[in-house]
């Protein structure tokens, strides 16, 4: 198969207007299949952001970045979806270790006074990922520094 090229959707765009085609009802063909905007495309997305789980040793910031771009394309095809419901999301689908780091932030969801963004759940996330993770700041763990642990008193 060669691809598509534009002049196949132009002439796929033929009017009784424009014989040899039209670029604006290409467009339009083009934005109606993969920006589609019926109640099973907002479906399918909705499900695929309720389905976003961040694994353990998954890069919090991908996870965020990934479901507020599932988001924005569940908005664009006409559904509802606002930083409350994104930041409860997230909340509910972290492993167990990042527990610690959310408990004091859940409370200040939906709070008018002090109210959790987005940005700052995601940075607290990074810098948990990043402590969890020191090979992710390209530090040499095994490279000759020696680590010690101290329990003591």
């Amino acid at each position: 198969m060669t691809g598509l090229h534009c002049q196949d959707w132009t002439a796929f765009a033929r009017t009784s207007k424009f014989k040899e085609g039209s670029a604006r009802e290409a467009w339009k063909c083009l934005v109606a299949k993969f920006e589609p905007t019926k109640a099973p495309d907002r479906l399918q997305k909705k499900m695929m952001i309720q389905g976003l789980k961040l694994k353990y040793g998954q890069d919090p910031d991908i996870y965020i970045f990934t479901i507020e771009d599932l988001v924005m394309q569940y908005e664009e095809a006409g559904g509802r979806w606002d930083e409350v419901e994104t930041l409860e999301h997230i909340c509910g689908n972290l492993p167990k270790c990042y527990d610690v780091v959310v408990a004091p932030l859940e409370k200040r969801i939906g709070n008018n006074l002090n109210p959790l963004t987005l940005q700052e759940l995601r940075d607290d996330l990074s810098l948990k990922y990043l402590k969890m993770n020191p090979r992710a700041m390209g530090v040499d763990v095994e490279g000759g520094e020696e680590v010690g642990l101290f329990g003591g008193v």
